[in-house]
């Protein structure tokens, strides 16, 4: 399925989860959100660049989501002057005299022992995925991605090689998104279906004011905005193998809509109503 905004695909992946079926939404996704996750991942981010106060206030902002307990960066800056600086050693202690559970004592430890101490960061990794933090189902599903990223590095370069900077930099480049399940269907913007090609494609959304957008209807019908838009239809519409399917409802957001411009242009006919 393939549509000119985003907004417009998430409404009709919902229509597909209500008729049994399950939608796909290629979304590229930067950062982890669940809490545990996005924790040991920040560890990670400071064991490499342990004098980094970014990264340091990162690290901060993700233990109190995942654990409640707030650690005032100013308080680890202070701790670590008086250990050389290394934020990150300084962050254990102080996460330590505060912690909360054995478990996440026993968390605290690992990153000592593999992150502070040494860089055992592979192991680090490995033993936090066989832990069941907060029982969440997008916690689950990232750790299940970030193994899916994971084994795809270790494919791409000799696990020898690979340094935590390099590691950290290859997962920075890749979208977080979990992978799209066997037998979905997927919900692509026009600009993300470039490239692709697929049997059957339903292009929705084929309304003037909505493809081609309502900015470049304003701009004129001899405009570049128009004409760019007219590109993304020849992409579009390219994208198809055997058969192609369009679609557009009468109204948009309240407002009543013809049929897109691009359509007249393919040589569809419409009755006056």
């Amino acid at each position: 399925m393939l549509a000119r905004s985003t907004k417009l695909l998430e409404l009709a992946a919902l229509e597909l989860s209500k008729n049994g079926l399950t939608p796909y939404l290629a979304q590229r996704k930067n950062e982890f959100e669940s809490a545990a996750v996005r924790c040991m991942h920040a560890a990670l981010r400071l064991a490499n660049a342990r004098h980094d106060r970014e990264f340091l206030r990162r690290l901060c902002v993700a233990w109190d989501a995942f654990t409640g307990v707030v650690i005032e960066v100013k308080d680890v800056e202070a701790l670590a002057a008086l250990n050389g600086g290394d934020f990150l050693r300084a962050w254990v202690s102080e996460a330590t005299e505060k912690c909360p559970s054995d478990e996440l004592r026993e968390l605290l430890s690992r990153i000592q022992t593999d992150l502070v101490d040494r860089l055992n960061f592979i192991e680090s990794i490995e033993w936090f995925w066989s832990h069941n933090w907060l029982s969440e189902p997008i916690e689950a599903e990232e750790i299940k991605t970030w193994q899916d990223l994971h084994g795809s590095l270790m494919r791409e370069h000799s696990p020898e090689n690979v340094t935590l900077h390099l590691y950290l930099q290859e997962m920075d480049l890749k979208s977080k998104a979990a992978a799209r399940m066997p037998g979905s269907i997927p919900c692509l913007t026009v600009h993300g279906a470039k490239g692709l090609e697929f049997k059957h494609v339903f292009l929705i959304g084929m309304a003037d004011g909505v493809f081609p957008s309502y900015q470049a209807v304003k701009k004129g019908p001899d405009s570049r905005e128009i004409e760019e838009e007219r590109r993304n239809c020849f992409v579009a519409i390219t994208r198809v193998q055997e058969t192609l399917n369009i679609s557009l409802a009468q109204t948009y957001n309240g407002y009543k809509k013809k049929p897109s411009r691009f359509m007249e242009e393919m040589g569809f006919q419409f009755r006056k109503s």
